[in-house]
């Protein structure tokens, strides 16, 4: 076992900068299940490209795949994803079975504290059940449990967990006071301490619920734009003028926050007898738009029995950000017809993940083709905001190709297209 303030379990998007951040003040435990992970930041590398720079200074942390190396730590916290099965259930088996090691191997004086997102009650109803029965520890007497959900913005340099208002909460005052003093040490003023860990809970499956929503409403309203010929981006500039407009725009809905936490309040809602109506059309509004886009290539397609060249750019799950878990975008490269050759680019995703997860491989910019039937914008990359870049990616397509402009990338841009190629906006 190694002595230590804090264990991190789980060292992806949440947990490494947690861990980094942490270490600053006092040695850190960093856990984590894959030993190839572990051993890439031991190396002082992180494939994501994310948090090199601090890697490289050789942070006080002890990166470790071995479970029991983390029990000797005052504070655990964990940072495991929280994912839905196939029929859009929460998934909590990991979590169950880290709970139930932690129980058989706790110490006294622990607080263990809870990042993940999860639906209002599971803290106290699914997990701390668990470690009661397998710990012979008295619980408000020996071990606590605490809530502080992650709000990491991939890929956004502005909101990083410095700069953000952290959720704290505890399971009685105690813990409360432990856990808030905790993150003091490394979020100063920014922390926002609820009454109760339900309502820390609710606040973070409800801040991902309410994006759902509103683009989801986006997307809809694009549908009927496009049937009425308006311009939708041209609408929300105009709409903007007002004073409390809300500004979303449309589009796919894929990562493993939007996408998925709903989910968990769906859940808890018809587990208390409430049917939620709404969040559950949002869903599958976002859910559908994949079909809308394959509608529309099958339906340009069908004018020519040739087959077809596409190239896609973005595949990752959003903007500026190298995870492709979840990507909306292969739902539509899976409803193309099989004998369509797409090609794949993403300036910040990594092939590996992609040959991984989805069994394609990304082309490099200067290798894509030429004379392509059709271009895919899936994503504003700020790699592709660049204006040359813009102008290579217009002159891959074909007299008279199709343009699936996603994301408005050439809606302000002075190109002379709208007279050479087909374009569709959402």
């Amino acid at each position: 076992m190694v002595k230590s303030l804090v264990s991190i379990i789980g060292l992806g998007y949440v947990g490494l900068p947690l861990a980094l951040e942490f270490s600053k003040k006092n040695f850190v435990v960093g856990f984590d299940i894959n030993l190839d992970r572990i051993n890439e930041l031991k190396k002082g590398f992180d494939k994501y490209r994310l948090f090199n720079n601090f890697l490289k200074k050789k942070p006080k942390i002890f990166f470790t795949n071995k479970i029991e190396n983390i029990f000797d730590s005052n504070f655990l916290i964990i940072t495991l994803p929280t994912p839905v099965n196939k029929k859009n259930i929460p998934d909590l088996k990991n979590i169950k079975d880290l709970c139930k090691v932690i129980g058989k191997n706790i110490k006294k004086n622990t607080t263990i504290i809870f990042e993940s997102t999860l639906y209002p009650g599971a803290c106290k109803k699914v997990f701390l059940p668990i470690i009661k029965k397998y710990s012979k520890l008295e619980y408000l007497k020996h071990f606590w449990i605490g809530y502080s959900p992650e709000r990491i913005n991939i890929g956004d340099k502005k909101n990083h967990l410095k700069s953000i208002t952290k959720l704290i909460s505890g399971d009685c005052d105690f813990s409360k006071k432990n856990t808030y003093n905790l993150y003091k040490k490394i979020m100063g003023k920014n922390l926002f301490l609820t009454e109760t860990i339900e309502i820390a809970e609710a606040a973070k499956v409800f801040e991902n619920t309410q994006r759902d929503v509103n683009i989801s409403l986006m997307n809809e309203f694009s549908m009927i734009c496009n049937k009425l010929k308006i311009s939708t981006n041209s609408v929300i500039d105009a709409a903007s003028t007002k004073w409390n407009f809300l500004k979303f725009y449309p589009g796919l809905v894929g990562g493993h926050c939007i996408s998925v936490d709903p989910y968990y309040l769906s859940y808890c809602a018809k587990q208390s007898g409430h049917n939620p109506i709404l969040i559950n059309a949002g869903r599958k509004i976002n859910n559908n738009m994949a079909k809308v886009l394959i509608n529309k290539i099958s339906k340009y397609f069908k004018k020519s029995k040739k087959n077809k060249k596409i190239i896609i750019f973005g595949v990752a799950f959003k903007e500026n950000c190298p995870d492709v878990r979840n990507s909306k975008i292969f739902d539509v490269i899976k409803g193309i017809h099989k004998k369509t050759k797409i090609f794949l680019h993403d300036p910040y995703a990594l092939n590996s993940d992609v040959k991984k997860d989805y069994n394609y491989s990304l082309t490099k910019f200067e290798k894509l083709p030429k004379n392509v039937d059709a271009i895919i914008i899936n994503l504003k990359h700020n790699f592709y905001l660049n204006n040359i870049i813009k102008k290579k990616i217009i002159s891959l397509l074909k007299k008279g190709g199709l343009i699936l402009d996603l994301k408005s990338l050439y809606n302000q841009y002075n190109f002379d297209i709208k007279n050479k190629y087909e374009i569709f906006n959402l």
